[in-house]
């Protein structure tokens, strides 16, 4: 996804590596947009960067569980 800077994608840029990703949902009073920005050392390996996001994003489903 790629609206308003949503890329979904890591990016290594000046030593960070960089994950930008959201959601749009539409609904009848307008949009919702949930946004993530992640940012950590560029030294972090692409391998080690997704268990990271992996366990963050369990993290992120416990929080929301009803």
């Amino acid at each position: 996804m790629d609206v308003d800077g949503l890329s979904g994608g890591t990016e290594l840029r000046e030593g960070r590596r960089e994950m930008v990703a959201g959601q749009i949902k539409k609904t009848p009073y307008g949009e919702i947009r949930f946004k993530l920005k992640i940012d950590m050392p560029g030294r972090v390996s692409e391998d080690d960067f997704k268990k990271y996001m992996v366990e963050y994003g369990e993290i992120l489903t416990a929080a929301f569980k009803s």
